[in-house]
């Protein structure tokens, strides 16, 4: 609990940031220049300036150049879950922000990518429960904050795909299993694969793209 008031956070989360650039590094990626433009946007949150944050378009508002921007960085600071994990500062010589999880302004933003005329569909993947869950205690002002960040990120996202996403997105059960699992077991993550293979098999049987170009251009 000292390391959530004093840090803003219980734990670093520079763990995912080292794994993913030397994975990447083995494919010779590094930042964001290393890929075609427009093939990978990455979201976070600005809880100082109270905004969205899309990697890379909108680093240039902080003075700094997409080009040379790590693609490591942009992902440890969309996965920096509040209260689990330390904001994380991006800071130039002009001015310091708080970055954290992109899911708190938009958990699921498949909206990204959209054309007016899409040559191919946007498929989303989205884990998803059918009912919004939460702890029966709630011993510590820790496990509220939490509890009320989660319930709203469920409800957000059961509302929202209510309406024309839904019929692009492949959505997964992952049972009992939520983002703040971090130690699943063989037999966890082997259930995870099949729902999501069976999901998207499922899916993918009955999706026409022409139908669904039709039906975006009847609702303008």
């Amino acid at each position: 609990m000292a390391h959530l008031i004093i840090h803003l956070g219980m734990y670093q989360n520079d763990y995912i940031e080292k794994w993913l650039h030397n994975l990447l590094l083995k494919k010779g990626i590094s930042t964001f220049a290393d890929l075609p433009a427009g093939k990978l946007k990455i979201v976070a949150s600005d809880i100082t300036n109270g905004r969205m944050l899309i990697f890379p378009d909108d680093l240039p508002k902080y003075n700094i150049n997409p080009a040379k921007f790590s693609i490591s960085k942009a992902v440890m600071m969309s996965t920096s879950i509040p209260f689990f994990y330390r904001p994380v500062r991006l800071q130039t010589k002009k001015q310091k922000a708080y970055i954290i999880d992109g899911a708190l302004l938009s958990n699921f933003p498949i909206w990204l990518f959209d054309a007016k005329n899409p040559r191919f569909p946007t498929f989303g993947f989205h884990f998803l429960k059918d009912t919004i869950s939460a702890e029966a205690t709630i011993p510590t002002p820790f496990h509220l904050a939490y509890n009320v960040f989660r319930t709203m990120m469920q409800a957000h996202d059961l509302r929202y795909l209510k309406g024309e996403t839904l019929e692009r997105t492949i959505t997964i059960n992952p049972g009992e299993i939520t983002a703040t699992d971090f130690e699943l077991s063989a037999t966890q993550m082997d259930d995870l694969y099949q729902s999501g293979y069976q999901a998207a098999t499922a899916f993918l049987s009955t999706w026409n793209f022409e139908q669904h170009k039709k039906r975006r251009k009847e609702r303008g």
